[in-house]
């Protein structure tokens, strides 16, 4: 089955709308839920994509999903079309422009531009941390060189935080926008305008990638599968999937230990150990670890 709904109760109000509705959708087929304004159609495909809680299990391709966040659904293709976005609000919008946006690999850190907050030139790079209750913190100017009275309108950092890439109008590229590559490797430590808290918290954390595939261990066949990481040091587990290629790929701070589990439907679930080791030359250090699952 490619999705299973177990008992699925939603109210609103007091007013039952689904009342232990259980449904399973096959493999390639299609399927037409029909039935009154009122009757639950909308709201199940919301319960299903993880914007509305109900009650009940909701089974992808073998795997529990009941508790993923509605990013995790969509990482795993549940969707109904493109989501609607939602405004990030005042302490990144204002009433000027904000463009081109980047996030950090380490998932908690923006960068864009903007014509407001204190830009010294037309479009400004700014950076904004995100906190452990996911509320973005004031934007800081990332000041000169990076921007300069022109405009600076994309940034992009590499994982390993040593070089950036930037695209500019100022006046000595050889377009109109040209782009420039930027070291940083002591640049948050040396910049006096960038607040020392968020210096620290931003370059003290190095990043290490892990990688593989997953796949059978009879066919070799690639396995689409759930790999759970929880870190020794602070007991804070992320969840990421393999893709229809078998294909896993993630970042996590390095100089710390994991326990890696991995899982799929149909299969011995397989775990292991591992630590990530920081970078003795520079760049981001990657480990590549391939997971051969056997069935049960």
């Amino acid at each position: 089955m490619v999705l299973e709904l177990e008992n699925i109760e939603f109210k609103v109000d007091k007013k039952k709308i689904l009342d232990n509705l259980s449904l399973k959708i096959k493999k390639k087929q299609v399927y037409c839920i029909v039935g009154k304004n009122g009757a639950g159609k909308s709201s199940l495909s919301k319960i299903i994509m993880g914007v509305t809680k109900s009650k009940g299990t909701i089974m992808f391709k073998g795997e529990d999903i009941t508790k993923l966040k509605i990013i995790e659904r969509a990482k795993l293709g549940i969707s109904i079309a493109w989501q609607k976005p939602v405004n990030i609000g005042p302490i990144i919008n204002t009433e000027f422009d904000e463009i081109g946006v980047s996030i950090h690999p380490d998932g908690k850190t923006l960068f864009f531009s903007s014509e407001g907050h204190n830009s010294i030139g037309k479009h400004d790079i700014f950076i904004s941390s995100m906190d452990e209750k996911g509320q973005w913190s004031k934007p800081v100017n990332l000041g000169f060189p990076i921007n300069s009275t022109k405009d600076e309108i994309h940034f992009v950092l590499s994982a390993s935080k040593d070089k950036a890439y930037i695209s500019s109008t100022r006046e000595e590229g050889l377009g109109m926008v040209d782009i420039y590559e930027v070291d940083m490797s002591e640049y948050f430590k040396s910049k006096k305008n960038i607040p020392n808290q968020l210096a620290e918290k931003f370059t003290s954390e190095k990043l290490s990638i892990l990688r593989g595939s997953i796949v059978d261990s009879d066919s070799g066949k690639p396995i689409i599968a759930q790999v759970k990481i929880t870190s020794s040091k602070t007991d804070e587990t992320i969840i990421v999937h393999s893709k229809s290629n078998g294909n896993y790929f993630t970042t996590l701070p390095s100089g710390n230990k994991y326990t890696v589990t991995v899982i799929s439907k149909g299969y011995k679930s397989f775990s292991f150990k591992i630590k990530m080791n920081d970078s003795k030359t520079g760049g981001t250090p990657s480990t590549t670890k391939h997971i051969i699952l056997s069935k049960q």
